[in-house]
């Protein structure tokens, strides 16, 4: 199952006439100080009768920050958006916050698609193939909305495809964008995978419910290596602390192991190790209940190797990494590990447990040792 919300993100480049020709639901417009003075605003500013004008006028003095309009018969669009862009030295946090808001802008409007008109009057410490990657990125992120496991009734998010347009760009420049679009929409879907996973409640995201949509990566993602331990296997491999965390549940734990091989042969690779305790109650020592439900979240780690390996893969990255979903619950029961009990991990060495919601270190000093198996350049 990929976890793509946006089918597709282009970028062109266009001028006055082809503006007006662009068919999408919505068209948004970066305004700045500049943007009236924008050559490919001509035409669609002479056909408004100085409608958009005006609503530049209106954004940069202060007392809007976006407008909305209808789009005049002329126009292929159906509505037009005008929104204030952040300043070119504007900090990171502020982009990122601008993309969201168009995105949030979109779903509101209830676009099917959308075309964004990057300025061509931002000043020249304005990086546009930073801030297509970023764009891109953050549309796709911001486009995901959560309805798994709510009622049939809820609408689903109806954007589907957007795309950027430019103006006067090169012809090597556009290359660099539409390449920068490209990884900024995967990085955007392996977010998007990730935030599944992590919104999912804790019985609709158990280590074998991971390890069935782990596999399932394969039917989009052939190039991926899959494969699973469970309880017997990590049992064979003397793996006593990582099975320590998981006797109190009825779930048996799974750790998974997702192989990328996009770099040279004899490259060592990366291991990506996450922690996936898909419910923490702490075990014996058990955890408080204010906010004990948001211990769901506990298996993040994995969650965000889950997004990271379909998102090499998608881009056919040029690197050998392997990712580890090292996946329990802790739950406490008559079966649970005690307080001061001791067990013996992959490496040997004997550990005794004082408190029992100190399982990420159990659990993940087994796949470390484990991972030693794939002779990593680096483990993270």
């Amino acid at each position: 199952m990929a976890y793509k919300v946006l089918s597709s993100l282009t970028a062109n480049n266009v001028n006055s006439a082809d503006l007006l020709k662009v068919k999408t639901d919505l068209l948004i417009i970066a305004v700045n100080k500049k943007t009236s003075a924008a050559a490919e605003l001509k035409g669609l500013q002479s056909i408004t009768q100085s409608l958009v004008q005006e609503s530049i006028k209106e954004i940069n003095s202060g007392s809007r920050k976006s407008i909305f309009l209808p789009a005049p018969a002329k126009v292929a669009a159906k509505n037009i958006l005008l929104i204030k862009e952040p300043d070119a030295k504007a900090a990171s946090f502020l982009v990122l916050r601008y993309y969201e808001e168009i995105m949030g802008l979109v779903k509101s409007a209830k676009a099917k698609d959308f075309a964004y008109l990057m300025s061509s009057t931002t000043s020249k410490d304005f990086d546009v193939v930073w801030a297509a990657e970023v764009a891109a990125r953050t549309f796709e992120s911001a486009a995901y909305t959560f309805n798994a496991t709510k009622n049939k009734t809820v609408k689903p998010v109806t954007v589907k495809k957007g795309s950027f347009l430019f103006a006067g760009l090169t012809p090597a420049k556009l290359r660099s964008v539409k390449a920068a679009v490209k990884l900024g929409h995967a990085v955007g879907e392996g977010m998007n995978a990730t935030k599944h996973l992590g919104d999912l409640p804790a019985n609709h995201c158990t280590p074998r419910i991971i390890e069935r949509k782990t596999k399932a990566l394969k039917k989009d993602f052939p190039s991926l290596k899959i494969s699973s331990l469970n309880e017997k296997d990590l049992a064979r491999l003397k793996m006593g602390s990582y099975l320590s965390v998981a006797k109190g549940s009825d779930e048996p734990p799974r750790m998974m192991t997702i192989e990328y091989k996009g770099g040279a042969k004899d490259k060592q690779p990366i291991v990506l190790v996450g922690k996936g305790i898909t419910f923490d109650t702490g075990g014996i020592s058990i955890k408080p209940s204010p906010a004990m439900d948001e211990m769901k979240w506990d298996m993040c780690g994995a969650a965000s190797v889950f997004g990271i390996m379909q998102t090499l893969a998608r881009l056919k990255a040029k690197v050998n990494v392997v990712g580890l979903l090292v996946c329990a619950e802790n739950m406490p029961s008559a079966r649970a590990t005690k307080p001061g009990d001791v067990v013996t991990s992959m490496s040997g060495q004997t550990i005794e447990i004082l408190n029992t919601d100190a399982e990420g270190r159990l659990v993940l000093c087994d796949a470390l040792t484990y991972s030693k198996k794939f002779k990593p350049s680096h483990v993270i």
